[in-house]
Formats: structure tokens, C-alpha cells, sequence
């Protein structure tokens, strides 16, 4: 089956059940570790997907990978409140 990542189509093979393991998914879109997998649902819906996890994918979901979230560090300065 042929799969939609980050704009290119990219052969995969699945299970009988009609999943990947997600490690496997990121190697064969060349996606690297340290940037974060989403799958797109055609209901719109987005999923982070973890690294080693199993899931289940339609010939209508899209992938992307996007940076990794770095959250906060920073206060506001008395001026920015």
C-alpha cells in the first residue's frame, strides 16, 4: 500500500490488521527522531504518534512530522503583563 507522508508517497506494508509499527513508518519516510509524527484522520482530527507504537492507518490519512514542542522557561518581564 502506498501511504501520503509529508507530501511524497511511500510504500508500505502492514499487518493483516491493517497496521505498522510507527518506528517502521518513520524510517521509511526518512522522518528523524527527534521530530514529532502526526497522523491527519480524514474526519480532520490529528494524533500524535508515539515512537513504538502500533497504529492503524487508511489509504486517506495523511503524515507529517512537525518539531518537537519545547514547553515554557520563560516568565513575563513585569512590562509584557
Amino acid at each position: 500500500m502506498q501511504q501520503m507522508v509529508n507530501g511524497k508517497m511511500v510504500d508500505v506494508s502492514m499487518e493483516r490488521d491493517g497496521s505498522i509499527d510507527s518506528d517502521t513508518l518513520r524510517e521509511l519516510a526518512s522522518i528523524p527522531k527527534n521530530r514529532t509524527l502526526v497522523q491527519q484522520l480524514a474526519t480532520g482530527e490529528n494524533l500524535i504518534v508515539n515512537p513504538g507504537e502500533r497504529i492503524k492507518i487508511n489509504p486517506s490519512d495523511y503524515f507529517r512530522d512537525i518539531p518537537d514542542h519545547v514547553r515554557g522557561g520563560g516568565r513575563l518581564s513585569h512590562e509584557q503583563a
